[in-house]
């Protein structure tokens, strides 16, 4: 399991520690119609700030405090469903007190089973010794990111990511655990390591360029045949290093514009050494069928025996 303790980007005023004040300030005469000067019920409404004709306004000022919980605590409610991770919201000792539906999608217990239930039950490492210490590092407006597994009610798991902040809720520090399975993207990430170990793997030099012709990905081949130690020192630089011959920007404009092409040309490795080589060039489309670069082969022009002690180059 993975801790981090981050800075809090951007700070929050805190809400006033009064917000019914605006309505119970002044007070309001029982009668506001006999009121003097015939302005005792405008002058009345305008005290009590509340809009005439408001069938409210009784039940506001008589039950402000009622109405105050009642409106937040319908707002944390809604904010809770609203989110699109799964939120556990824990006493300062780890058991958790609440939660949205999404945990249940995640977790598969209702708020009823996972009431009182140690966060470890769920996020196994989180431990007496760990949340003291997230407590410490929720001090300082920071808060706490987390990469570990999550178990979930039949005792399957998958990978998460956890940020873990505070909230006075039912007690001072309780704490917010929003947590994200990430395991669609952890097999992405593998997936796209075992493409870049099959790249490294293949005997072919080849490369991926952007649509400025500037190298993104070159395979430990290509590294070899134009003579660099690793096959990142490639990354970035223009593609025009290695392949330069009059004609090779019409070329490369034909690609990005959809077109696979093979020719037989000659580029320069890193001693300026010329290599006579096969080269294919195609298109790199992303997601929505859009170019966004080219990909590219080297192959070493065959060199094929006519007898007679004659070689010509393929």
């Amino acid at each position: 399991m993975k801790l981090w303790f981050k800075k809090s980007q951007t700070k929050q005023e805190a809400p006033p520690s009064e917000p019914r004040e605006s309505v119970i300030a002044k007070p309001v005469s029982e009668d506001p119609v006999a009121v003097s000067d015939g302005k005792g019920e405008a002058e009345s409404v305008k005290d009590s700030g509340v809009a005439a004709g408001d069938g409210k306004t009784s039940s506001l000022i008589g039950k402000g405090d009622v109405a105050y919980k009642s409106d937040h605590r319908s707002l944390y409610k809604q904010l809770l469903a609203g989110l699109y991770d799964a939120v556990l919201i824990a006493d300062p000792k780890g058991h958790i007190i609440d939660m949205n539906a999404r945990v249940t999608e995640f977790f598969g217990f209702t708020l009823e089973e996972a009431w009182d239930m140690p966060i470890s039950e769920l996020v196994p490492g989180i431990n007496a010794t760990l949340i003291t210490r997230i407590h410490k590092g929720l001090a300082g407006e920071r808060f706490v990111l987390l990469d570990g597994r999550c178990v979930r009610k039949d005792r399957s798991t998958f990978a998460a990511e956890i940020a873990i902040s505070s909230i006075s809720l039912m007690n001072d520090n309780d704490l917010v655990f929003c947590i994200r399975n990430i395991d669609r993207r952890h097999m992405q990430l593998q997936r796209l390591k075992s493409c870049q170990s099959l790249l490294n793997h293949a005997v072919s030099a080849s490369a991926a360029c952007d649509v400025e012709s500037k190298i993104k990905v070159a395979n430990t081949a290509l590294g070899r045949l134009l003579g660099y130690n690793y096959a990142d020192e490639l990354h970035g630089k223009p593609f025009a290093l290695l392949w330069n011959e009059p004609g090779s920007e019409e070329v490369i404009k034909r690609v990005l514009g959809g077109e696979q092409v093979k020719e037989t040309v000659q580029v320069r490795n890193s001693a300026g050494t010329r290599l006579q080589m096969n080269l294919s060039l195609a298109p790199e489309y992303d997601a929505r069928k859009k170019i966004i670069g080219f990909l590219v082969t080297f192959a070493p022009a065959a060199v094929v025996s006519l007898g007679g002690g004659k070689r010509v180059e393929e």
